[in-house]
């Protein structure tokens, strides 16, 4: 109850909570019950007392927390945004004595330590501090870089551009100023997807307060919570676009600040994209109930269809930023076999709810059952290609999604009865040169699917043909 009411803000109920778990404490508890309780207050006080009153807990508590080096240093972390130049003399020699006396840290938390110290010394003005910290931290970070994580990388880069900055290297501090801002903006991805994993977890905790309630109040209940949800997401997505943070006196840093935002929109754009189809079809069902009077029954139905495709969404949302990630490290192709129909069924689901909306048919025409490769890679790609296919229809015509062999190789294919294109226009798709167009009902295209599409296509070793007419149709088709 401590951890729900923490993350909700809530700072009475957590106090409130964390009292009761001290005074069901047994008197010879155990070391790691006593080192999760302390971290446990050092958490509270950082969140909900005042600046003096969290930094005295933290100083206290600092020593038991060597139980676990690294949760030592997540605290001594979370306390640097509270700290004056003075307190934060004090901290650096108390968790150094504490490294020379305890446990010692890991190389990565190592890395942490000096550049958390070295950032802080900057921000305080403090140069003899600074050079304690930076002396050692070029040589840790080239030997664990492999394995620090984007906001480890960000950080350092902003160190090394504030440390340029300040010795008049000015072309040095744009290098590595676009280098921050780079990092910065993939950690504040998955951070994004931190956060609705979080709401989403709120809004699984409220809806078990709401057990003894009648379902129809549940139904509304829960979709205050999806909106809300959306309107978070969008909200976040903004803030993230308006809150870069880039040196604001020369004209350089302005230049990186207009590159950084345009990688990050078309990054921000991806999600949006991927995720558009279900969350429509979500408010399709919400806007369903309000328009029509149900029984207990359908209420259910509409609830777990709700939920289901609530977590398909997410699910959705998982795996694209996973993707989009792992595209730029060490992706690794996940080979499985798996059933087109289900992948077919699955892919059917996300885009229902544009495909009633337009009055079009899907039909699906299975040759062979089974695929042996990256089942993740082959959805994304036909995703995108079902909705370019669905955005260029014409209202009750069909669109068709079929699998087949040729030439001893298998083929998925997609295939619409749309306005087709031009000659020009297909030579430019086929040179891999982006556009968008306006769909049939006046659908705005973000120019990213057939992108999506090709680096798909390519780590499965896979082909994209297409073939189009004016004014009868397209065929996108993936060769394996």
């Amino acid at each position: 109850m401590v951890g729900i009411y923490y993350y909700q803000d809530d700072s009475l109920n957590s106090t409130f909570y964390f009292k009761r778990h001290l005074s069901t404490l047994p008197s010879n508890f155990s070391a790691r019950d006593r080192f999760f309780t302390e971290y446990i207050r050092a958490l509270i006080a950082l969140k909900f007392y005042q600046p003096e009153q969290a930094q005295d807990t933290v100083s206290k508590v600092l020593p038991r927390l060597f139980y676990s080096p690294s949760t030592a240093l997540d605290i001594w972390t979370k306390s640097l945004a509270i700290m004056d130049s003075s307190a934060f003399k004090r901290s650096t020699q108390q968790f150094l004595e504490l490294m020379a006396t305890e446990k010692p840290l890991s190389r990565i938390d190592s890395f942490r330590f000096y550049s958390y110290g070295a950032e802080k010394s900057l921000e305080l003005g403090m140069w003899n501090q600074f050079r304690f910290f930076g002396k050692d931290l070029e040589r840790l970070y080239r030997s664990s870089t492999s394995s620090l994580s984007w906001e480890d990388k960000a950080r350092f880069f902003k160190v090394c551009a504030l440390r340029s900055s300040k010795l008049g290297e000015f072309e040095k501090a744009y290098r590595f100023q676009r280098k921050y801002s780079m990092a910065a903006m993939r950690a504040d991805s998955l951070a994004e997807l931190d956060e609705v994993r979080r709401l989403s977890a709120m809004i699984d905790v409220r809806t078990k307060e709401l057990r003894n309630e009648e379902l129809r109040q549940k139904l509304d209940g829960s979709r205050f919570q999806v909106l809300v949800l959306v309107l978070i997401l969008t909200a976040s997505l903004i803030i993230a676009i308006l809150s870069y943070r880039a040196f604001q006196d020369n004209r350089e840093r302005n230049k990186v600040m207009v590159e950084v935002a345009n990688t990050r929109g078309k990054m921000i754009s991806i999600l949006s994209h991927d995720i558009r189809t279900p969350l429509s079809q979500l408010q399709s069902m919400l806007d369903q109930h309000d328009a029509e009077a149900f029984s207990a029954e359908e209420l259910q139905m509409i609830l777990d269809q709700i939920r289901e495709t609530n977590g398909n969404t997410l699910n959705l949302l998982d795996k694209t930023v996973s993707w989009i990630n792992l595209n730029r490290t060490n992706f690794k192709v996940n080979k499985t076999e798996f059933a087109l129909g289900d992948l077919f069924t699955e892919l059917e689901s996300l885009v229902k709810g544009k495909l009633e909306e337009k009055g079009l048919i899907l039909v699906q025409e299975i040759e062979h059952e089974f695929l042996n490769t990256d089942r993740f890679l082959v959805q994304t790609a036909l995703f995108n290609l079902l909705s370019n296919a669905i955005k260029f229809s014409p209202s009750g015509s069909k669109v068709f999604l079929r699998s087949y062999w040729q030439d001893g190789a298998p083929v998925l294919e997609v295939e619409d009865q749309g306005r087709g294109m031009e000659k020009q226009k297909l030579d430019e798709l086929m040179d891999e040169i982006s556009s968008t167009s306006i769909g049939t009902d006046q659908e705005i295209g973000s120019g990213l699917g057939l992108v999506i599409v090709r680096d798909a296509i390519k780590r499965i070793n896979g082909q994209l043909q297409i073939e189009s007419q004016l004014g009868k149709g397209t065929i996108s088709r993936i060769v394996l």
